[in-house]
């Protein structure tokens, strides 16, 4: 299956960028002095959790996209919802059990919503890339 093939190329890309944007990112807190194991383990937390997040998301829009050619668009409009609603709680719930935890200080806590917010440009560069090997066309 193709759509399976797209879906495991791409959360590859994730994988490896989001593993990418951290190192880069520990770097960082090296050079400014705010290295701490905490912030090593908050990068990996961010990198699990975002990575973790596409998995799941790229699971309900397949899902979705299965019910949708079965003709219940009305169910796959509920997948899509329901999956978005219960990675979002589970997203927040881990979040707010690192902030209530108070080991984690605001770089530790940055370290961990970074990769949350990158998957998308590294996507879209992934994207990008993608175009260019192909010489601009997608496979279908």
């Amino acid at each position: 299956m193709n759509d399976i093939r797209q879906i495991k190329q791409d959360i590859l890309i994730v994988t490896v960028g989001e593993i990418i944007a951290a190192v880069l990112m520990i770097g960082i807190y090296f050079l400014i002095r705010k290295m701490s194991g905490l912030a090593v383990l908050g990068a990996a937390a961010g990198v699990f959790l975002a990575v973790g997040n596409y998995v799941f998301m790229a699971a309900g829009v397949l899902s979705a996209a299965k019910k949708a050619e079965a003709g219940d668009e009305q169910g796959a409009r509920r997948v899509l919802s329901v999956s978005r609603l219960v990675r979002y709680l589970i997203l927040f719930g881990i979040l707010l059990l690192i902030v209530l935890s108070k080991r984690f200080e605001l770089p530790e806590m940055i370290a961990v919503l970074v990769p949350l917010l990158l998957f998308r440009p590294i996507l879209s560069l992934g994207e990008l890339f993608r175009k260019k090997e192909g010489g601009g066309e997608k496979e279908n």
